[in-house]
């Protein structure tokens, strides 16, 4: 519901965006692009509507096809002094 007050801050809007999603699953990093979500304009809290939660599951389970591999760097957070 574009644009419904934020649940989560009361104060600002819920406004329909596309996002890139990573997730951990069992060591393996999974990254879906595109994915639907509502964003508050002044908080950033992300919803998933449940039909998009119930997909993203679907997904790195392999229900779905992966569309394609690539290679990347993974960094570990370090404070630097």
């Amino acid at each position: 519901m574009e644009n419904a007050v934020c649940e989560v801050c009361k104060t600002g809007r819920r406004e329909n965006k596309f996002i890139i999603e990573t997730f951990n699953i069992d060591g393996r990093y999974v990254i879906i692009e595109n994915v639907p979500v509502e964003i508050c304009s002044y908080c950033g809290e992300e919803t998933f509507s449940v039909e998009t939660t119930g997909q993203l599951r679907k997904m790195p389970d392999g229900k779905v096809n992966e569309s394609q591999h690539i290679e990347a760097e993974l960094f570990h957070y370090k404070k630097v002094s």
